[in-house]
């Protein structure tokens, strides 16, 4: 189910994609061959540009989320594949989250935190997940060690590390089960 970017939405999206945010509104209009005065139309200003960009890229991110754990049998599984969409993200669209971490510490209108935070929900309605940690505090912790520890290092230590501090003893016999070095395999042949 994927939803093309409409099309006055499309160039920006792809301009800042590959060239990133710190470009005038002149080099941008340029670059995806329109007017200035176009996308002062369109946008009136370059934060309503960026930010139109960053919700079509938080609803690729939801798309993609959905059909990854679409059919996980628990929130565990879930937290596994929310790791690896900040991977490829990480990966392959590295501005817009670079842009998406200027937020994550706040997790506010974060796609990363927001996802996280639903699925701790579900997660503590399965019993899988302490109830003592705080979703909030949590996702910044997540956030902050996706930044750093991320580029470096994806292997299974990495998503112990992540999801540990959340995990009840039922939740880790169940990421016990996880091939996690098939999923990071997986990971690497589909980009």
């Amino acid at each position: 189910m994927k939803t093309s970017a409409p099309p006055k939405i499309h160039a920006v999206y792809d301009f800042f994609l590959k060239e990133g945010f710190q470009h005038t509104v002149q080099e941008i209009a340029l670059a995806i061959k329109v007017t200035p005065k176009t996308l002062f139309n369109r946008y009136n200003t370059k934060a309503n540009m960026v930010l139109e960009a960053r919700k079509y890229w938080h609803q690729q991110i939801r798309e993609r989320l959905f059909e990854k754990i679409e059919y996980c049998n628990n929130v565990v599984e879930k937290l596994v594949i929310l790791i690896c969409e900040c991977h490829y993200c990480l990966q392959q669209e590295s501005n817009y989250f670079m842009k998406e971490l200027e937020d994550a510490f706040t997790c506010e209108e974060n796609a990363f935190c927001t996802s996280l935070k639903k699925l701790l929900k579900e997660g503590l309605d399965q019993n899988l997940l302490n109830s003592a940690v705080n979703p909030q505090e949590y996702a910044k912790f997540f956030m902050h060690n996706v930044y750093f520890y991320l580029p470096q290092h994806l292997n299974a230590d990495t998503f112990f590390n992540l999801l540990s501090p959340v995990m009840l003893p039922e939740a880790q016999e169940i990421y016990n089960q996880i091939d996690i070095n098939k999923i990071i395999h997986q990971e690497f042949i589909l980009q």
